[in-house]
């Protein structure tokens, strides 16, 4: 019988934990607000984030806005992160969708007040439903 793939799934879960620890101490860190340890998370994970949630908006400066405002959260919270219930970067990932509607929704603001035209609204309604559709279809309503 070769232990071979045992010792390699056990090095491999060994390697993980290890990665799980190490980015929760980086939170603790943030908690205790040390800036490096923010530079250190956004290092490890500004350019997943970016790909996100420049595939959900397809515009460059956007999505840069939005993961820089993730970081922001991140600064203010970092206390809330609770490593029993799972990894840093599915807890990054969380404030993305927020994140995007709350910023998406002040910007059609803005260009409805900027030009007072009430179909720009409309139009931005229409396309964060279709955003909420695309991120969430098991929540979508018809």
């Amino acid at each position: 019988m070769n232990d071979e793939p045992r010792a390699t799934d056990a090095a491999a879960d060994a390697a993980a934990e290890a990665k799980r620890a190490e980015e929760a101490r980086i939170l603790a860190r943030i908690r205790d607000r040390d800036p490096h340890a923010v530079e250190e998370l956004h290092a490890r994970y500004a350019g997943p984030l970016y790909s996100l949630a420049y595939q959900v908006t397809g515009a460059e400066r956007f999505a840069q806005d939005v993961v820089q405002e993730v970081f922001l959260a991140v600064w203010r919270d970092a206390g809330r992160f609770d490593p029993s219930k799972g990894t840093v970067p599915a807890w990054l990932a969380i404030w993305l969708p927020n994140l995007l509607f709350t910023a998406l929704g002040l910007w059609l603001f803005w260009l409805a007040a900027k030009e007072r035209q009430l179909t720009l609204l409309e139009q931005g309604g229409r396309l964060l439903h279709e955003l909420r559709v695309r991120m969430f279809p098991h929540r979508s309503r018809p």
